[in-house]
């Protein structure tokens, strides 16, 4: 029998050759656009915030990626992240979302809480009186709130009026209206106070029926105020004084009356500088 070493050549059944420990490193297969005229990569903007731009396993592993499938990654293969804390954006449905601790709104999961919005528990962000009515609140001053305004009626608005003279007894120029019509531009004056601290003048409202009164207000024309006045009121039989007052210095003043029953009121006034004027008088 002839031996297989006499039908082929020898060196068939050589050794495996060893690797030349003198011959250049296998080099990281590098696409071109990726490369500069040597051949050296060109993966500058490779960073831990940008594992795009790393293009060979050495930069991707220094920038603190995972080099699989030819690119680098931000997780280890087998490894991809799923819905949690961290990846809140990876959780598609609104139960995972809470579960994970985030919060579904706008149809997606975020890490933070939506920005609060005009409701019933946030009537502050109403900023329309509409707004305010559909979440369940009152609009006052401005504003949306809980609470339903308290309503004051100023009954001087619907009274009637009369008074003792008329600026130069000409009532359509200054006419006593004026003091109850709710415009602070508006103003009764007396006639000419010719008897000066002497002379009286006075305005008289029917409110059309008994009322409970708690302040009057009384704001005065410039300088037109009087030396003094009085506060009066009609019980059916006679005139009877509820306050008497001094006046010094204009402006507007408060009587507060803690809630007297009356429909026919009186205000006498006497002396001044000229005239005596009024430009609104409130009755609640």
């Amino acid at each position: 029998m002839q031996f297989l070493g006499s039908m082929f050549p020898q060196e068939m059944f050589g050794m495996i050759p060893q690797p030349d420990s003198n011959a250049p490193a296998v080099r990281e297969i590098i696409p071109e656009q990726f490369q500069d005229n040597s051949g050296n990569p060109t993966d500058t903007q490779c960073s831990a915030t940008n594992l795009q731009q790393c293009v060979s396993e050495t930069t991707c592993g220094s920038a603190g990626g995972f080099w699989y499938n030819n690119q680098c990654n931000a997780s280890q293969q087998g490894t991809d992240p799923v819905c949690d804390s961290a990846h809140l954006n990876l959780c598609v449905a609104e139960t995972t979302c809470l579960n994970s601790g985030g919060y579904w709104y706008n149809n997606q999961c975020n890490s933070t809480a939506p920005a609060p919005v005009c409701d019933a528990t946030h009537l502050n962000l109403c900023l329309t009186e509409i707004s305010c009515a559909n979440a369940g609140g009152y609009w006052n001053n401005n504003s949306c709130s809980a609470t339903p305004p308290v309503v004051v009626t100023n009954y001087a608005l619907t009274a009637s009026a009369s008074a003792s003279s008329y600026y130069r007894d000409y009532q359509s120029a200054y006419p006593v209206t004026n003091l109850k019509d709710g415009n602070d531009s508006s103003r009764w004056i007396s006639n000419f106070l010719y008897n000066g601290f002497y002379q009286e003048e006075w305005v008289q409202l029917d409110l059309g029926q008994s009322r409970s009164i708690s302040e009057i207000s009384i704001s005065w024309s410039d300088a037109y105020f009087p030396q003094n006045y009085s506060l009066w009121i009609w019980n059916g039989y006679t005139w009877i004084m509820i306050k008497d007052l001094l006046q010094s210095s204009g402006g507007t003043s408060q009587i507060s009356l803690n809630g007297i029953q009356g429909r026919y009121w009186m205000l006498r006034m006497r002396g001044g500088y000229r005239y005596v004027g009024i430009t609104e008088l409130q009755m609640r």
